[in-house]
């Protein structure tokens, strides 16, 4: 009789801790999600879509790119700064 106890007890611990922990999981999820959708909305202000969000990025990427080649030239064409041996 006793042991029924205990074992009864037990999973009814059991299933509280499972229903606070999954609340607690939820709420989580739901404040991720709303960081989500904040940094989604951040990402792309003004209504503009993800495609003009990703052809702004493209374009960012290339300017770089020819900024780095045209000081790659420069630095080729006026020599290196480091001894050659090394």
């Amino acid at each position: 009789m006793g042991l029924t106890i205990i074992i009864g007890v037990t999973f009814f611990a059991a299933m509280v801790a499972i229903l606070y922990f999954g609340a607690e999981q939820a709420e989580t999820d739901r404040q991720d999600r709303a960081e989500a959708e904040a940094r989604r909305s951040h990402a792309h202000p003004d209504g503009r879509t993800a495609d003009e969000v990703v052809f702004d990025l493209e374009h960012r990427i290339d300017s770089d790119l020819q900024d780095v080649a045209a000081a790659l030239r420069n630095a080729a064409a006026g020599g290196t700064s480091y001894p050659r041996g090394a």
